[in-house]
């Protein structure tokens, strides 16, 4: 089964303090999907698409897409109505979009609703939210010491 490992190789600051102030990120592929339903599947349907930066947020129950990035992709609302959020900031409102967020690296790959976070509008670099809903398919190991986050479907 696979396995990646999560290291941060930024000019100027060690893996440890990298992952300190960045946190845990990755790649994942994000694109449209027309369905209402949740699915996971196995892998990837064979579409090319493109690669954002996503954290790692173990403190989110929902995993989430930056709304500009929804924009731009053109992905379709699930709901006419805004969904209530909490954060850290309080209770806000989001529009909630279809998509399917893939982390192909895993064989890995869930379509679903998924909330709009103001991550763009908030100057953060993460196009994404990796949420415990999507983190309950893996076993994580946050090693702070050097600066590691192993992420496996074993």
């Amino acid at each position: 089964m696979p396995t990646i490992s999560l290291r941060l190789g930024i000019q100027g600051l060690s893996t440890t303090d990298a992952l300190e102030f960045f946190g845990p990120t990755l790649q994942v592929g994000i694109r449209r999907h027309e369905s209402d339903s949740t699915t996971e599947t196995g892998g990837e349907s064979g579409i090319l698409q493109m690669r954002y930066l996503a954290l790692i947020d173990t403190g989110a129950r929902d995993s989430g897409i930056d709304s500009t990035l929804a924009e731009e992709l053109g992905l379709v609302h699930a709901e006419d109505v805004e969904r209530r959020a909490v954060g850290i900031l309080g209770v806000g409102f989001v529009d909630v979009y279809l998509a399917q967020i893939s982390i192909p690296e895993l064989g890995f790959s869930i379509a679903g609703r998924f909330p709009g976070v103001h991550l763009a509008e908030g100057g953060q670099p993460y196009r994404a939210l990796i949420g415990r809903d999507i983190l309950t398919n893996f076993a994580m190991v946050y090693d702070g010491r050097s600066g590691t986050v192993t992420l496996s479907n074993e």
